[in-house]
């Protein structure tokens, strides 16, 4: 994984100190360097999440850490530009060679956006890994199995795991780190509740949605339906009732 030396530049940029002597110069400088720290508390942030993905690689998962790297090549360019600013500094310690005309101001903008893209895409492929990692939602299992039948008590755990599940590990911890032990976690229960499900062939699914609501019509109960609701032990949860509308 590519990473970029961001311990170096922070250490660069802590170590600038004020021009001595010149109060004005002291004021323009500690401007730039105010708006400095805002740029390095961005890539701080960007780094913390590299460090995430180093630590899943380190935890035996790195399929996950590769599916959700950073392009941080866009960082070296950073690095160049701010290392050409600190030399120019270093120099001659004003604020004119520090910020170099309008170069600073792109400089500024480069920082802020490279890191907003950064993270956003980080952000966005660590939602991909965990609905991946986490399998099919409730909703789809349902378009599958139908939301009636002997499956409703599995699918309401299943769904209470599902999104209780979602909601603790999308999110970044305070210290943007990402839960991936918690993620596989919940990914493991979810796998042992989708094998309690019961397999519901088409025509009892109808049935199931159909005895829920209006009622399901006697001429289309068949053998082999009632064969399967006794095989579940279901049967005793359904009654034949006329139509109050006749």
């Amino acid at each position: 994984m590519t990473t970029f030396n961001l311990k170096d530049i922070n250490k660069k940029l802590s170590d600038i100190k004020g021009a001595e002597g010149n109060i004005a110069e002291e004021k323009a400088l500690g401007e730039r360097l105010s708006e400095l720290q805002g740029s390095r508390n961005h890539l701080s942030e960007v780094q913390e999440k590299i460090n995430t993905l180093k630590q899943a690689a380190s935890e035996g998962e790195d399929e996950i850490s590769i599916a959700i790297n950073l392009d941080v090549n866009q960082f070296q360019s950073i690095q160049n530009q701010l290392q050409d600013r600190l030399d120019k500094f270093d120099q001659d310690p004003t604020n004119e060679n520090f910020m170099g005309g309008n170069k600073w101001n792109r400089l500024v903008s480069l920082i802020r956006d490279s890191c907003n893209t950064a993270i956003s895409a980080f952000e966005k492929n660590w939602e991909t890994i965990v609905r991946e990692k986490l399998g099919s939602s409730p909703e789809e299992l349902e378009r599958v199995m139908g939301k009636e039948g002997p499956n409703v008590g599995t699918m309401a755990k299943y769904k209470q795991t599902y999104y209780e599940g979602f909601a603790a590990v999308e999110k970044f911890t305070e210290e943007n780190q990402i839960n991936i032990k918690l993620l596989l976690q919940i990914a493991e229960k979810l796998i042992q509740i989708r094998k309690i499900f019961v397999n519901i062939p088409d025509d009892l699914k109808e049935f199931f949605e159909d005895a829920a609501r209006s009622g399901f019509p006697l001429e289309k109960y068949t053998a082999e339906i009632e064969e399967w609701l006794k095989e579940n032990k279901v049967i005793d949860r359904y009654v034949i009732g006329s139509r109050r509308d006749h």
